[in-house]
């Protein structure tokens, strides 16, 4: 539905303004790739683009391995073309009509980037779909208002579990919510969908619960999704499982090559998508919050850590999504600690829960209660580096600082990275490429010193494989 309204929008905004350019923004590369495959693969032949920073890679592995129904699509035959220079790469997409993108590829101009500067002309010329802004920490959304308060193009912003106090801050920016009430008179089949009861919320009191929990609704043949806060439990709880099970677990999280990454991710899709003729056959996986957006899992039973309200919300939304069942189990527990999230974003969550209470839900009353539920935030203020710097081109920085994890090759790979930074494929060292923490990301050394600068080296044995990537541990325990 999303899918369609978007391209409906795009459709209205051409009718009304000059525009040359369609593009969907998304917060995250793989959110990004889901969108090229959903929305822009299909466009005509030599139109379409992805930009991401894994771009390349993820178009030659799109082409060679396509979707079984998009196999005579635009995708199979389509000619991709990326930068052949990085400090010129946006000359190779201004002749594209059609894009799927992180928001920082475009957006981060803002904050002084280069190669988003680069892509101005595109942006100029376009309607601005913006998925998933919910999922903006405070610096994104405050370039996000930045933007909207100073260009005037037509932007869509699309989300289902954004907090009242930035849907102000959006609508004071000059967008409007839609659907109104007016809007909701002609959409009787939306709110017969928004108010049917699909889940039972159930919370247990403790981890050892929800284990049994989840082991009762796979034995019984059920579709378990698990989603907890951090990669480190993800991993635990995965492993626990697998063991008192006896049975491969579904691992999702962050910390995979990107080869293995796309193929994990293939996996979960495909064991939790919606059948039509048949039983879906049992399947259990547990997440982390990388579930929480474009990733089409339709789960029988969901179980879940305490989260801030509008990600409990997205997960919940991984459930029953289809109607498939009367309704789905939701079962929601304390975690040990509350980040990678704030006390009070935990507290304010609780107080969510506990308005809930032990009761059939519809996706109508979990909006109602998001709302009475929403935190206060500060205000963005308008400024950027770009609108406040002057001539000087002061960099800022398009996302709250994340430093835990940094990009790393694992030793193993090594010798097939430095194969290939001596090829013509060089964008094919991204696959090998993953995020670790930095406890267990080696310095740098002259051993290594033709690797890229930003990346470092990380152990292979004892710490990934590749059903359930990196495990950050110590090699005796």
């Amino acid at each position: 539905g999303k899918t369609l309204a978007a391209w409906k929008w795009a459709e209205v905004q051409s009718q009304t303004y000059n525009i040359g350019k369609v593009i969907f923004l998304y917060p995250t590369r793989g959110t990004a790739t889901e969108g090229f495959r959903d929305y822009v693969g299909w466009a005509p032949e030599a139109d379409a683009a992805l930009i991401t920073g894994t771009a390349r890679y993820e178009l030659e592995a799109m082409r060679d391995n396509p979707k079984e129904e998009s196999k005579t699509s635009a995708i199979a035959g389509k000619t991709f073309r990326t930068e052949a220079d990085e400090r010129l790469f946006a000359l190779g997409f201004w002749s594209k009509r059609f894009f799927s993108a992180t928001v920082d590829q475009f957006l981060s101009f803002m904050e002084h980037s280069y190669q988003s500067l680069c892509l101005l002309p595109v942006l100029a010329d376009s309607a601005v779909i913006i998925d998933e802004v919910h999922s903006f920490d405070r610096s994104m959304f405050d370039t996000l208002i930045s933007f909207l308060q100073t260009f005037d193009i037509p932007v869509l912003c699309m989300t289902a579990t954004l907090p009242k106090c930035r849907r102000k801050e959006l609508e004071e920016a000059g967008l409007r919510v839609f659907p109104t009430v007016t809007d909701r008179a002609q959409l009787d089949d939306l709110k017969e969908k928004e108010e049917v009861n699909r889940y039972l919320l159930e919370p247990v009191p403790d981890f050892n619960a929800a284990f049994d929990k989840a082991v009762n609704a796979y034995q019984s043949g059920l579709r378990v999704l698990w989603v907890v806060n951090t990669v480190d439990r993800c991993l635990a709880i995965s492993q626990k499982l697998e063991i008192c099970l006896k049975v491969p677990t579904l691992t999702y999280h962050s910390r995979f090559r990107l080869c293995d990454r796309a193929e994990v991710h293939k996996q979960t899709v495909a064991a939790f998508a919606p059948q039509s003729n048949k039983l879906p056959n049992a399947a259990i996986a547990v997440t982390t919050q990388v579930c929480e957006m474009s990733l089409d899992l339709d789960a029988d039973v969901l179980i879940t850590e305490v989260a801030p309200i509008s990600a409990l919300v997205q997960r919940f939304g991984r459930a029953n999504r289809h109607l498939k069942r009367e309704f789905a189990m939701l079962h929601v527990y304390e975690p040990p600690g509350n980040l990678p999230y704030t006390k009070d974003e935990l507290v304010v969550a609780r107080r969510f829960l506990n308005e809930l209470g032990c009761d059939r839900l519809s996706q109508y009353r979990l909006a109602q209660a998001l709302e009475e539920h929403s935190r206060q935030e500060r205000k963005a203020d308008g400024s950027s580096p770009f609108l406040n710097s002057g001539y000087y081109a002061t960099p800022g920085c398009f996302r709250d600082t994340d430093e835990y994890a940094v990009p790393c090759i694992l030793d193993k790979d090594l010798e097939a990275v430095r194969t290939i930074l001596n090829s013509p494929k060089q964008h094919e060292k991204e696959k090998f490429i993953i995020n670790v923490p930095k406890k267990w990301a080696t310095q740098r050394t002259d051993e290594h010193d033709w690797l890229p600068k930003y990346l470092r080296v990380a152990q292979w044995e004892g710490h990934y494989d590749e059903s359930h990537g990196f495990v950050s541990k110590d090699l005796e325990e």
